[in-house]
C-alpha cells in the first residue's frame, strides 16, 4: 500500500490518488496538457504544481512525481491558477472565473462523451450500430485507450454572470438575453447573429458580454 504523498498532506489530505497516464486528451481535458499553476489554500499558503481539468467528470487534476492525482474535496480551496487563468470552488468542482467589464463571467465547464463508432483492426474506427454510454460508468476506465469506442465529445457548459452579488445562470442566447432589459434584446440578437457568437465558446461569450455591458 502506497504511503500518502507529502502534496497531499500539504493539501490538508482533500486529494485521491490515480494511478493514469500523465498526457490526458485535449478532447477529454480543459488544457492540452498539464499545465503550470499554483493552489491557494484557505489558510493563505500555495502549491505549486502542474494541473488539468476533466471536463467529461468535472475534475481538477494535478501531477506529482508524474502520476495524476484527482481533487475529490475542494473544501481548504481558495483558488486554482493555471498558467494565467483563475478557477474558483463551486459544489465539488471549479468555475473559471473572467472578469469582463465591470461584470464577471463564470464557466463550468462539462463535456459530454458520446461514442459514435466502434474500433476494428489496428484501432481503426468503424461505423456501426453503436449504442448510448453513460461515460460514468465506465469511470475507472481511460475513455479512448481502454475500452473499444471512439468518441465525440460534446459541449454543455453551463454559465453564470455576476450581476448584484448575485450569479445569475444562463446556457444559450434565450437565457442571455433574459439577463437585460427587454430594451437591449434587438441590439444583443443582432450581435449574436452578426458576429457568429457561439454559445459553445468561451470567447465568444465574453464578446458577447463587453457588447452587452458596454452601455452599463
Amino acid at each position: 500500500m502506497k504511503s500518502l504523498p507529502l502534496i497531499c498532506l500539504i493539501f490538508c489530505c482533500c486529494f485521491n490518488l490515480k494511478a493514469q497516464e500523465t498526457t490526458p486528451s485535449n478532447k477529454e481535458y480543459l488544457f492540452d496538457s498539464f499545465t503550470d499553476g499554483k493552489a491557494l489554500l484557505k489558510n493563505k499558503r500555495f502549491n505549486q504544481t502542474k494541473f488539468n481539468y476533466n471536463c467529461v467528470y468535472q475534475e481538477l487534476h494535478f501531477l506529482n512525481n508524474g502520476e495524476d492525482m484527482t481533487m475529490d474535496n475542494n473544501s481548504n480551496i481558495d483558488t486554482i491558477y493555471i498558467d494565467n487563468r483563475k478557477f474558483i470552488p463551486h459544489l465539488n468542482r471549479f468555475l473559471e472565473y473572467i472578469p469582463v467589464n465591470n461584470t464577471v463571467l463564470l464557466v463550468d465547464y462539462k463535456t459530454k462523451a458520446v461514442p459514435f463508432a466502434k474500433k476494428g483492426a489496428f484501432g481503426i474506427a468503424t461505423q456501426g450500430s453503436v449504442q448510448a454510454i453513460d461515460a460514468n460508468q465506465t469511470r475507472q476506465q481511460k475513455m479512448g485507450s481502454t475500452d473499444n469506442y471512439v468518441y465525440k465529445y460534446n459541449p454543455e457548459n453551463t454559465y453564470y454572470l455576476l450581476q448584484n452579488q448575485k450569479r445569475k445562470k444562463f446556457t444559450n442566447a434565450k437565457s442571455f438575453l433574459k439577463l437585460f432589459p427587454k430594451e437591449q434584446s434587438e441590439s444583443i440578437s443582432s450581435f449574436i447573429k452578426d458576429q457568429k457568437i457561439s454559445l459553445n465558446q468561451v470567447n465568444d461569450i465574453v464578446k458577447l458580454i463587453e457588447f452587452a455591458t458596454q452601455a452599463q
